[in-house]
């Protein structure tokens, strides 16, 4: 079976979404309700691919591990250096087509996505380590 592959860029406000399989780019307004629903519409065989951010990923993670979709992060340095394979300027605009296209000539599958109370645990433990280095 085929698997499609979904472009996401991530911003606080938006997701934008580049889904080549219906020939769509559009954006997702970055609220939980929003994303919810969006998640809700997709098809079952799905991947989204998106950038590992610095929190702005937490948010779409979760509710993704919630409604059982098919997620895979990459890491930004990855996604540069594909876009500049292909020529192509790495830009906010272009970077959704960029991850669905990266998804699609690497074969991306869905990883296992950590539930809310694991993404919790990883930022309590990234916090003590960041008090811890503090002290010294």
């Amino acid at each position: 079976m085929t698997q499609d592959h979904i472009g996401v860029d991530l911003s606080k406000d938006w997701l934008d979404v580049c889904d080549p399989a219906q020939g769509r780019e559009y954006q997702v307004k970055n609220t939980p309700r929003s994303v919810r629903a969006w998640l809700g519409e997709l098809r079952a065989d799905v991947c989204i691919v998106i950038e590992a951010t610095s929190g702005c990923d937490r948010a779409i993670m979760a509710e993704a591990a919630a409604a059982g979709a098919g997620l895979h992060r990459v890491n930004p340095g990855r996604a540069r250096f594909f876009a500049l394979s292909l020529r192509r300027a790495k830009t906010d605009r272009a970077d959704a087509r960029v991850l669905a296209e990266m998804g699609r000539a690497q074969g991306m599958r869905r990883q296992t996505l950590r539930t809310p109370a694991r993404l919790r645990l990883v930022e309590l433990v990234r916090r003590r380590q960041q008090l811890k280095d503090m002290e010294t």
